[in-house]
This record gives structure tokens, sequence and C-alpha cells, in this order.
């Protein structure tokens, strides 16, 4: 199976948005276990839902670059400063991908975003539910089932104006 996300570096973004529980942070070691990259359901906001083969294909791309990926602070397309550390021990957990996060000291002497890391590990121990992580990609196609649940493919545009008028189909991403 190709992964669906070969043609792009996977980049991983620390963002406030909805409930993510971080269970067993290590503040001395500064890694936060078991963060959720990706999970089977809908992509809020995107227009598209996530199901299983991609979640396998994401594992799969990083079973190729030694099981790490990099890490940036917040939805930033500029790395300049914004390095937060990197995802290892990345793995398929039932309907979920989770890493554990390994924040660079140095992401705290950061010119544009100074202390992102302590302000990270901080915000976790006191209020998980307002940290969320999201992954930047490039999907090989959308697509949608017909009456027969048979795969047809879907333009990226069809998936952006379904989202961006209320989003009353349902498209996949491979």
């Amino acid at each position: 199976m190709e992964t669906a996300i070969q043609a792009q570096e996977l980049i991983l973004f620390a963002a406030a948005g909805e409930a993510k529980t971080f269970a067993n942070i290590d503040v001395a070691n500064r890694v936060i276990k078991s963060i959720i990259l990706a999970q089977v359901g809908e992509a809020k906001g995107h227009g598209f839902f996530v199901e299983k083969p991609f979640l396998e294909s994401l594992v799969k791309f990083t079973d190729a670059r030694q099981n790490e990926i990099k890490c940036n602070f917040n939805h930033n397309y500029d790395d300049m400063g914004k390095q937060l550390g990197v995802v290892k021990n990345i793995k398929l957990s039932g309907n979920k991908v989770i890493g554990d996060l390994h924040l660079y000291k140095a992401a705290d002497l950061s010119p544009t975003n100074p202390n992102m890391a302590t302000w990270l590990l901080t915000q976790a121990q006191e209020n998980p539910s307002v940290v969320n992580c999201s992954i930047k990609f490039v999907a090989d196609y959308f697509y949608e089932y017909d009456a027969d649940k048979t795969k047809v493919k879907v333009s990226r545009y069809q998936v952006w104006d379904n989202a961006y008028s209320g989003g009353a189909k349902k498209y996949y991403v491979a």
C-alpha cells in the first residue's frame, strides 16, 4: 500500500483545540507520552473523514523515518524559531495513532515563541483539554462511497467546497 503522505515531509503541530488527554507527562525529561496524532473519524473543520487504512499508512510513513517526526509549535509553515521537538515511538493503538513528544530544550530559547516547551508542559498538566495536535500531509486522493459502498475518487476542490458550505457530504482521505 502506498502511503498517503509520501509527497511531503510530515510535520506535527501543537495547537489549541478540542479535548485530548495527555497522560504520562514527564516534566523532568520533557516528554509527553501517548499523544494522539490522528484518529478514525471526522477531521473537524477540514471537510473529510479518516479511516483506519489512512492511519496504517501514517505509521508506515513514520517507520520509514526511523519512527520519528518533527514537531512544530502552532499551525505554522515557517519552521524558523518554532521547532518544538520530535515525536518518537509512533504506533497504531486501536483507532488512533499515538507517539511520545520529546521537547527540545532549545525550544524555550526560541526568538519567536520564548518558553514554548515549558508553556506546553505546564498547560498539559493544568488543562490537557486545550492542548491538541494536527498533522500536515498531502493526500494521494479523496473519495466518497457510492450506493454500492464502492470508493469513488473526488477532487480536493469538491472536499474544500463541501467543508466551506456546511459539509453535507462525507468524503474520506487516502
